[in-house]
């Protein structure tokens, strides 16, 4: 799931980040897996993007609703390059 702030509104960036990227682990039911290779990637010594966990709700006109949690993975994009 890519989310970019300013699609159809004018938004100020968040965390100076205007995208993000989440991924529902769905074929992880820990939901730990993907940040924990990339911050085994990054022990070692190799370039990996950074991973954190962010709780995802979606709000429209007739509520909101809670998609779970999902881990947010840094974009592959000229500041992590």
């Amino acid at each position: 799931l890519k989310v970019r702030v300013d699609r159809f509104a004018d938004v100020a960036p968040i965390f100076g980040k205007d995208r993000f990227t989440f991924n529902n682990a769905k074929q992880d039911p820990a939901k730990i897996k993907q940040c924990l290779g990339y911050q085994l990637f990054a022990a070692a010594g190799l370039p990996a993007p950074r991973c954190n966990f962010a709780r995802v709700r979606v709000t429209t006109e007739s509520g909101t609703q809670d998609l779970g949690i999902y881990a947010n993975v840094e974009d592959i994009e000229s500041p992590f390059l």
